[in-house]
């Protein structure tokens, strides 16, 4: 759609914020610019990923799948969401995104089971794979090493390797696609892995348009992260399209910038939520600001209702933001908000002086469970 990505009733001045970002020079001592390099390579990336589904080996499903699920935690869930997301309107079997130790009663060995844990070393995932073994699923293991792979290997399971060196929740590429390739070779999808090669092309574009080099003034991303870096935002996409969007705005944004937010999808905040936006008196108390992402793809009643709750929220006192699709293919609409999230808090942890990398409260939380469980010795801990 024409005009700009985004728009507010919140005025974005030529602040001192601002000026920051584009101080190129303190960018270097800066320990955000490593993520920002490797964002930068998101269709390097997602070349890769094409090519990790194409040359992996088929586990040896019946040919009556009855269903697909996705297991994994943190940043290496991520992409069963979006591949969820993406295939919704497409894929003839349910798909499920599945974070947790145990499995659904219903997962038998007509059930596809993708385990998906980048350190290979999660609890609940490596729970969950071993259960599925135990049921006699077709599983298919991805990770960059840990129990997963060791446990692939004794079991002969099909392994994807996943490069390492990234931080889990910035690997979300290599969730979804190889995933999304195999569906495809299996005869469940339609041809995915074209599609997802030429998205590369606008999705190199998007990063070009948000990367460091690109001044403030043209630069969304920026521009997002010098508007909500003091405020609490509540992020809210259209159920079964953009919540997952919506949900890792969210993630990223407390993950990298150190910046509480939330997440919601509609039409659901609408029918219970809503009222506490509106009726609760909270605008003066918190700087609370919804976020709200939109597509043109999404239903009619919902871009309406999506519009009368911001400016109804505007009217009571409430700051607001409204974020928009670019693209022109399903999946270059998901890469065009995926990307400004990840840039907006990458930004945001520049404004705010904070190390993206660090994750120090999810890591306390691994070493307490590892002390308080030592009969779970060879079973994971969770990821980011």
């Amino acid at each position: 759609m024409a005009g700009p990505i985004w728009e507010s009733n919140l005025e974005l001045r030529d602040s001192a914020g601002l000026s920051a970002l584009d101080d190129l020079e303190s960018l270097d001592s800066r320990p955000v610019q490593p993520l920002l390099d490797l964002l930068g390579r998101f269709d390097q990336q997602l070349h890769e990923a094409v090519r990790l589904g194409g040359e992996s080996s088929l586990p040896s499903p019946p040919a009556d799948i009855a269903q697909v699920i996705f297991c994994g935690l943190g940043g290496s869930a991520i992409g069963g969401d979006l591949l969820a997301a993406y295939l919704s309107d497409t894929l003839q079997v349910p798909f499920w995104v599945h974070r947790d130790y145990s499995l659904p009663a219903w997962v038998s060995e007509r059930s596809l089971v993708f385990v998906c844990s980048y350190s290979g070393d999660t609890r609940e995932t490596v729970s969950a794979l071993e259960l599925a073994h135990q049921r006699g699923a077709p599983v298919v293991c991805l990770s960059s090493g840990g129990k997963v792979s060791r446990l692939a290997r004794q079991w002969r399971l099909p392994w994807i390797c996943l490069p390492e060196g990234f931080p889990p929740r910035m690997a979300v590429l290599y969730g979804m696609v190889p995933p999304l390739v195999l569906l495809e070779r299996l005869g469940l999808c339609s041809e995915q892995s074209r599609s997802a090669e030429d998205s590369a092309e606008f999705a190199a574009a998007f990063c070009r348009r948000c990367r460091p080099e690109t001044g403030s003034r043209d630069n969304p991303a920026k521009q997002l992260a010098a508007l909500l870096a003091e405020r609490l935002p509540v992020v809210t996409g259209s159920a079964g399209r953009l919540e997952v969007l919506a949900r890792r705005w969210a993630g990223q944004l407390c993950e990298n910038a150190k910046q509480l937010a939330f997440f919601n999808a509609s039409p659901e905040m609408a029918h219970n939520e809503l009222v506490g936006w509106l009726e609760g008196g909270y605008w003066d108390q918190f700087p609370l600001t919804p976020v709200f992402l939109r597509d043109r793809g999404d239903h009619p009643d919902l871009q309406r209702q999506m519009h009368w709750i911001a400016e109804r929220a505007g009217s009571v006192g409430y700051g607001w933001v409204r974020v928009w699709t670019r693209g022109e293919s399903w999946l270059e609409r998901l890469w065009s908000l995926l990307l400004l999230g990840d840039y907006t808090s990458l930004y945001g942890a520049w404004l705010r002086r904070r190390d993206p990398l660090p994750i120090q409260s999810i890591e306390a939380l691994k070493r307490a469970l590892e002390a308080s469980a030592p009969h779970l010795e060879g079973t994971a801990t969770p990821e980011p």
